[in-house]
């Protein structure tokens, strides 16, 4: 008899769940449809996720560093102690630029062209 009983729980219990997830479907307006594109979606993209991903590697090789150049520190600091304290002193007006010295450029006379004259020569209508 208890088992009787039992079961006869366990059936109302899911077909109360049943009843729920109905009006819990009923209550959102989304069609099986609708919700079906959703799922697919959400498939697709963690599928593109996992194919994408690159491979981790199972082990971390060793890489080699190198020594740093003894030249770039002494560019460091050749900048930092003849450049730096010029351009302070030019960008606060205590010293003027140096003016460079005008060149005369010839100047070249272009020959003009006459497109509408090329475009029928190219037609073969002008020789």
């Amino acid at each position: 008899m208890r088992t009787a009983a039992t079961r006869i729980e366990v059936l109302d219990s899911v077909a109360s769940a049943r009843r729920g997830a109905g009006d819990c479907m009923s209550a959102l307006h989304l069609s099986g449809r609708t919700l079906g594109y959703g799922a697919a979606a959400l498939a697709g993209s963690l599928l593109t996720r996992m194919v994408l991903r690159p491979a981790r590697p199972k082990y971390i090789s060793p890489v080699a560093v190198k020594a740093p150049s003894p030249w770039s520190g002494l560019a460091v600091q050749a900048i930092s102690l003849l450049v730096l304290p010029l351009a302070h002193a030019y960008l606060t007006g205590d010293k003027k630029l140096p003016t460079l010295p005008k060149l005369a450029v010839p100047s070249l006379k272009m020959p003009t062209i006459d497109l509408t004259y090329l475009f029928f020569r190219w037609l073969g209508l002008v020789k």
